[in-house]
């Protein structure tokens, strides 16, 4: 997607695009581009709020960060009920999550309680 020398620029409308087309059909069918931009949001929200965007900036090779999947799907449920976006699902939440993830090229190697 991108070459390793460039930095990487979070472009929301291609975010969304991207994370779209990894979604399940009934998840796409119910998640027009403005909610899936909402979820993104929250998703860097919740990065802001734990020190998380700080340790993305760390370039060195063998830096690490630390992503509680439980913790984030909890987070993102909780706020989108709480700013009636939707009731949504764990695995629904996850599949938002883990498809972001995919865009910004984080490796699977996340905690899962």
């Amino acid at each position: 997607m991108n070459n390793e020398n460039e930095p990487f620029e979070y472009d929301d409308s291609e975010a969304a695009t991207y994370i779209r087309k990894r979604l399940s059909p009934a998840l796409q069918k119910r998640l027009g581009d403005d909610e899936i931009t909402y979820f993104i949001d929250l998703i860097y929200e919740y990065y802001e709020s734990r020190g998380i965007l700080e340790e993305f900036e760390d370039e060195s090779e063998d830096a690490t960060v630390n992503i509680d999947l439980t913790e984030i799907v909890e987070y993102i449920i909780k706020n989108a009920k709480k700013d009636q976006i939707g009731i949504f699902t764990e695995a629904e939440v996850l599949e938002i999550v883990e498809a972001e993830m995919d865009f910004c090229g984080f490796e699977e190697e996340v905690e899962e309680d």
